[in-house]
């Protein structure tokens, strides 16, 4: 199996399970190592590459203007143009690892984070229309329920939802 392939079936193994604290740590964990080395080499390789091209293209300047004569007089591509050449293939393969590793490590959900992200933009009374807090149980506005109690077991549901997470019945 490849390096690539063992890695996205782990995130995949990860995000199977994103409500086990031990994994959520785990994915934490793999999700900062990605970031962090993904962002390195992409900085790395970007750099790299625009320094070849600038070397490249200064040789290439250069090599117009001195009427295709190489360093040691004679026709022939100096090294001025071929090792920037050369070295940009290279920088281009490690600043797409790294933007691969930073794909992946974006692809690694994190158990509530994104969540909670999401309600904190778009969580709203669904009576009055008033922005109400990711803890709240109720409508400050109105009194109205934001977070829906099963009426089979009691457990309390996220606003939009039609079924229990914890025993399956229908809440609305």
């Amino acid at each position: 199996m490849l390096p690539w392939e063992h890695l996205t079936n782990t995130i995949k193994q990860l995000n199977a399970n994103t409500t086990d604290a031990l994994t959520s740590e785990k994915a934490k964990r793999l999700r900062s190592q990605l970031l962090g080395w993904g962002i390195a080499l992409a900085v790395i390789g970007g750099l790299g590459t625009f320094a070849c091209f600038a070397a490249f293209a200064m040789g290439g300047f250069q090599q117009v203007h001195s009427h295709g004569q190489s360093f040691g007089g004679g026709p022939g591509v100096p090294s001025r143009i071929l090792v920037p050449f050369l070295l940009i293939i290279p920088f281009a393969l490690i600043g797409s690892a790294g933007v691969l590793g930073i794909k992946l490590g974006l692809s690694i959900v994190i158990a509530g984070e994104a969540a909670k992200f999401v309600d904190k933009v778009n969580l709203r009374c669904s009576r009055c229309n008033k922005v109400v807090s990711v803890d709240d149980k109720f409508c400050t506005g109105c009194g109205e329920h934001v977070r829906p109690a099963c009426t089979n077991c009691g457990t309390i549901n996220e606003q939009k939802s039609s079924f229990c997470k914890s025993c399956g019945s229908k809440i609305r």
